[in-house]
């Protein structure tokens, strides 16, 4: 509350009681303002204040004071500051959000083998709602990845081929055979394990040709 100083020409300061009978006293307020003693009575309103907010919506204020001694009267008697909402002039960022995930795509293959395990995907959109771009600053981008990858561990083995290995080098000619009027010859061999036909899911079967090679001398 504020304090006041009754004075006078010739007396000085007085008691406050003595000023308010006495139309030819004045008081001093804190402030400095010094007025006739009467009613207490409101200042004029101030000017509004700025927007409490740098963006989008906020309060601003405007203040007075009861000049007098005692309470002030009137609408909102009691009120000495004022509010009201406001808008600033620059928008607020609007920062992105994610939309939901779409639905898992389908498989990328139908099996598994040692080089290759299918894969699904799905992805998502930056634009629930989208990052603002006329906004200083511009909204932020959302944070992780649009793509999301998933091994489609659950399909079964692809089957394996079986594939020749290489032959094996010539074994010793036969003795078996003794010229001039016999042959003598010699072998090589290869196996069906570059790789080995899966069992289960079942390959091609043994491989196609001929396991053994003979080469014959006369």
């Amino acid at each position: 509350a504020s304090v006041y100083l009754c004075r006078d020409d010739e007396l000085g300061e007085v008691s406050q009681d003595d000023c308010c009978q006495n139309p030819g006293y004045g008081y001093e307020a804190e402030d400095g303002s010094c007025q006739s003693c009467g009613p207490p009575t409101w200042s004029p309103w101030s000017s509004w204040s700025y927007c409490n907010v740098l963006c989008g919506e906020g309060v601003k204020q405007r203040r007075r004071k009861c000049h007098g001694i005692g309470e002030c009267e009137g609408p909102d008697e009691k009120l000495e500051t004022d509010q009201e909402p406001c808008e600033a002039s620059n928008k607020c960022p609007v920062h992105g959000s994610w939309s939901t995930w779409t639905a898992w795509s389908q498989c990328s293959g139908s099996c598994i083998s040692d080089t290759n395990v299918p894969s699904r995907e799905r992805q998502r959109a930056c634009s629930s709602p989208a990052p603002s771009t006329d906004t200083v600053p511009p909204g932020n981008q959302c944070p992780g990845d649009a793509f999301e990858r998933q091994d489609c561990s659950e399909l079964p083995n692809c089957p394996v081929h079986g594939f020749w290995s290489g032959w094996s080098n010539w074994g010793d000619c036969s003795s078996s055979c003794i010229p001039p009027r016999g042959e003598s010859f010699r072998t090589r061999h290869r196996s069906c394990s570059n790789p080995a036909p899966s069992l289960n899911p079942p390959g091609n079967g043994d491989c196609f040709g001929a396991l053994k090679s003979k080469q014959v001398s006369t």
